[in-house]
């Protein structure tokens, strides 16, 4: 899609030498991408703690001792 911008030219010289694209277009798409992520990894990390049904299995699959998790689970995924 072209798009007509008033953008700063240190900044997007900048971002085409740090992120080593090969056009501005590229730099624009990249950095475009990495803000998304960033943003549906703080979207993640705000909701940690309010989804208590998954907190047992998350809990059993970090266990290395397979006696551990199976006694987790029988205890419905409580810590001693």
């Amino acid at each position: 899609m072209r798009t007509t911008m008033d953008l700063d030219a240190g900044l997007i010289n900048r971002l085409v030498k740090e992120s080593g694209a090969q056009s501005k277009t590229q730099a624009i798409e990249l950095a475009a991408q990495e803000y998304l992520k960033l943003l549906a990894r703080q979207r993640l990390i705000s909701r940690a703690g309010t989804m208590p049904d998954l907190a047992p299995v998350y809990k059993a699959s970090r266990l290395r001792d397979k006696k551990d998790q199976v006694a987790l689970l029988k205890r419905g995924g409580r810590a001693r």
